[in-house]
């Protein structure tokens, strides 16, 4: 239920969607960092949480890996 604020390295690009929930900035950036967490403030929270649980649902859930996987493994089914 947090919002994530995360540097800008591939992982968490893929963990936020390329910062399509929570925030990205680059590593070392301390002004960047800064930036982005008051922006993050100025929104309203709790839609915020409610939008990164909805994408941790889609993507990374149990359901959401199973599905994924099954998608892997059948397309390397001949």
């Amino acid at each position: 239920g947090l919002v994530p604020i995360l540097t800008k390295i591939p992982s968490f690009n893929s963990l936020t969607g390329g910062g399509e929930v929570g925030a990205l900035f680059e590593v070392g950036n301390h002004h960047k960092l800064a930036e982005v967490m008051r922006h993050v403030m100025e929104k309203p929270l709790a839609a915020e949480k409610r939008r990164s649980e909805a994408y941790y649902q889609a993507k990374f859930s149990l359901e959401a890996l199973g599905r994924n996987m099954k998608q892997i493994y059948q397309s390397l089914l001949p």
